[in-house]
């Protein structure tokens, strides 16, 4: 389930690209962009690894979610946000 829905991201990824190259440009007033429920993640380096802040509304609840992921030194920081992104996008499903 997983690996599905990690190949399905990657080609989207990949996709999107193509996608851009064939639609004009187009000239944006704003910074961002308003989503209905954004996931929002923060990265710092710490001592002994790297600590990843992973924050959302939960609307059901009316509240803003925070979760902390702390990435031990020596392991590969590209898989394990990608394990993260995977793990909180299930949770919303």
């Amino acid at each position: 389930m997983i690996r599905l829905l990690w190949a399905k991201l990657c080609k989207w990824g990949w996709d999107y690209g193509c996608e851009i190259e064939k639609t004009p440009l187009r000239v944006c007033d704003r910074e961002t962009i308003d989503l209905s429920d954004p996931l929002r993640f923060s990265i710092q380096k710490a001592s002994g690894g790297t600590v990843v802040e992973v924050r959302s509304y939960d609307s059901k609840k009316s509240e803003n979610v925070f979760f902390l992921y702390v990435i031990p030194d020596g392991v590969d920081v590209a898989e394990s946000i990608g394990k993260i992104v995977t793990f909180e996008m299930l949770k919303k499903v």
